[in-house]
């Protein structure tokens, strides 16, 4: 036993001192097939790997990503992509471009110069392309390794392993970083909406500034509830809490699997269209029952139980009324939409309606009685 353990002793030193083998060198010179993964939080909290997130994490550096609580999607156009970073003290606003390690994805789109004073959010526009230089020198000294704004710990745990701070290069933080806002820095939060319908929120900032925020490729309306709640809480007490946010995004990736089916990796997103009829103007609208009794079937469109649907693009409930196909859709930095709407016409008549006395009734029928006061449709449509 004495001369067997002595034998794996030898064996490891030598090996430890010895050149290494062909083997390890290959190893080594092994080509990453993707990039890192973004890790969440101050215990560095592992997710399923994103090719989004991993490029955000290439962009800004270990130590830009620090302490990162959730990233959240704004607005997009083409390769280009406009990401709500969410820390405990701050948030950052932060455009990448998806392609240099995913060579399937297209480049495109021309820039147009946008005033950085007032975000404005008109279709087609280049992610904040004036630059708020405030932002982006705030966010070079965070990415010095000893700073108390990342963490005490990530300098001292540097310093103490002799690891260098990665190098991140300052011309792709000045693109990269349109917006850091300071939440003690809010003084007020609104919601608004632009000539086209959008819904967004208006964040009135220190010395006058304003700072207009995208909120219709939220993946749902209670995400967008959860994330208003979160940054209004943070205005008062300077510090985030984003656990109800958390919750509202998994809710959301739950929703879309209960609705998965049809070919691996597509989602079915479902959507019911309701209507009630007027006996006053013999027509069939919207169920409105006033302002005294407010019911889910009042937001026109609902999901399989009845209630609004939780895909709903956010904004004013008028414009989702006055919409005539699904104003709700998945969100789109995790599927793409592979078909348009499609009614569901199988059962019903010919517009795929099918009427009844009201939505929990147990018999739906292609053709109106005289008690039939009710009726829905169901609309379908693939992502991939």
């Amino acid at each position: 036993k004495v001369t067997e353990a002595i034998s794996d002793v030898g064996s490891g030193i030598a090996s430890s001192v010895s050149p290494e083998g062909g083997a390890t060198k290959r190893r080594r010179r092994r080509c990453r097939i993707r990039p890192p993964r973004l890790l969440f939080g101050e215990l560095g909290v592992v997710r399923p790997w994103s090719p989004l997130e991993a490029e955000l994490k290439r962009v800004l550096g270990e130590a830009g990503v620090h302490g990162l609580e959730e990233v959240l999607m704004l607005k997009e156009h083409g390769p280009k992509k406009l990401l709500l970073c969410l820390y405990p003290q701050r948030f950052i606003l932060v455009e990448v471009k998806l392609g240099e390690f995913h060579p399937e994805v297209q480049h495109g789109a021309t820039s147009a110069h946008i005033d950085a004073s007032t975000v404005q959010l008109e279709e087609g526009y280049d992610f904040f392309s004036a630059v708020d230089e405030t932002a982006v020198r705030l966010f070079s000294q965070i990415l010095k390794p000893i700073n108390t704004a990342v963490s005490h710990f990530d300098g001292l745990q540097n310093y103490m392993t002799g690891s260098s701070q990665e190098h991140v290069d300052p011309e792709v933080l000045r693109k990269a970083v349109k917006h850091m806002v300071k939440f003690s820095e809010i003084r007020d939060i609104q919601d608004s909406q632009s000539s086209t319908g959008d819904f967004h929120l208006k964040l009135e900032l220190q010395a006058g500034r304003t700072l207009l925020l995208p909120m219709g490729r939220l993946p749902s309306t209670s995400v967008a509830e959860s994330l208003v709640k979160g940054l209004r809480l943070a205005a008062q007490q300077g510090v985030a809490n984003w656990d109800d946010l958390r919750i509202a995004l998994q809710d959301a990736r739950v929703e879309v699997m209960l609705h998965s089916s049809g070919g691996a990796g597509q989602r079915v997103l479902e959507v019911f269209e309701v209507e009630s009829f007027n006996v006053v103007s013999k027509e069939w609208k919207t169920p409105n029952w006033g302002s005294m009794i407010e019911t889910e079937t009042s937001w026109r469109w609902l999901d399989s139980s009845g209630c609004r649907h939780p895909h709903l693009i956010p904004g004013d409930k008028q414009l989702a009324v006055n919409r005539r196909i699904p104003p709700v859709e998945l969100d789109k930095s995790l599927y793409q939409p592979y078909s348009p709407w499609h009614i569901d016409r199988s059962q019903g008549d010919e517009d795929g309606w099918q009427y009844g006395i009201a939505w929990n009734t147990s018999t739906w029928v292609a053709v109106p009685g005289p008690f039939d006061m009710f009726r829905k449709r169901r609309w379908t449509r693939t992502y991939i």
